[in-house]
């Protein structure tokens, strides 16, 4: 996905992804219980918005490779936004698995890291 010939696939990507994460993140979604599936535009697991934001920074880690896309749909604002809602819903969330609990951890400690490295090198 970081060949200039899916550059415009990567905005595609970038721009669902987002969404998928913003449903999540939102205050007033009801997440449906770790393992089921929800059903496109319903609220989606706290896990679902952790794999979406690892999977941004797959697709976004090359340097100065997508800057123009980085910029046009606010990647790094909208992965702030994010991380923060992630942090703070997963911090009160009842019955999350520990396994699912350390995925968030790793999500967060690497979502953090990827937008320190793109602010310092974009």
């Amino acid at each position: 996905a970081q060949q200039p010939a899916y550059f415009s696939q990567n905005f595609i990507f970038g721009s669902v992804l987002l969404e998928v994460i913003g449903n999540g993140t939102a205050d007033n979604n009801i997440s449906p219980p770790v393992g089921s599936a929800p059903k496109f535009g319903e609220a989606v697991s706290l896990e679902v918005v952790a794999e979406g934001l690892d999977k941004l920074i797959d697709i976004y880690s090359e340097d100065r490779v997508h800057t123009e896309v980085i910029n046009q749909i606010q990647l790094l604002p909208k992965m702030q936004q994010a991380v923060t809602a992630l942090s703070r819903k997963a911090a009160t969330a009842q019955g999350l698995p520990n396994p699912v609990r350390q995925k968030i951890r790793d999500t967060v400690t690497n979502t953090q890291a990827f937008l320190q490295y793109k602010k310092d090198n974009i």
